[in-house]
């Protein structure tokens, strides 16, 4: 059994959770199915919780249709702050306790050659994920490096 996650980290959870549920009541939509799967998920990380391997997929798949959806529709494509910071919790929950997420592997494919990485949009970042570092954000949530 891995290691329990901190007082520290479960107590930012609880708080995160809120966020997500409150973000989920104002928000319409693709990205309303991304805040209330994501908040299932990390409810489902406390402990004696059953681990749910669906639900992991079905936060890939949620954030995956909001960024289809983003893409046709660049008013989309802003992401609650919540929604970043469950992301780059459920990162320090699976680091902490000793789960290697799949998305641990882009460092490796950051050194793929030019042409066998996918081509670059020439139009330039299109939602909130692909600008800045948040690309690498989206990779860890939905395993695509």
């Amino acid at each position: 059994m891995p290691p329990a996650a901190s007082e520290e980290l479960t107590k930012q959870r609880e708080s995160i959770i809120v966020g997500l549920d409150a973000a989920a009541k104002g928000a319409t939509g693709t990205l309303q199915q991304v805040l209330r799967k994501m908040s299932e998920l990390l409810v489902n990380t406390k402990d004696g919780a059953q681990m749910n391997m669906q639900l992991y997929q079905d936060v890939k798949d949620a954030f995956n249709r909001h960024l289809g959806e983003a893409g046709k529709n660049p008013q989309l494509a802003s992401m609650p702050p919540v929604l970043i910071e469950s992301v780059e919790w459920m990162q320090t929950y699976l680091t902490e306790r000793g789960v290697a997420p799949k998305a641990a592997a882009a460092p490796a494919a950051a050194a793929t050659p030019p042409a066998a990485a996918k081509p670059a949009s020439s139009t330039g970042p299109k939602d909130a994920f692909e600008s800045s570092s948040a690309a690498k954000k989206r990779a860890m949530v939905t395993g695509d490096v």
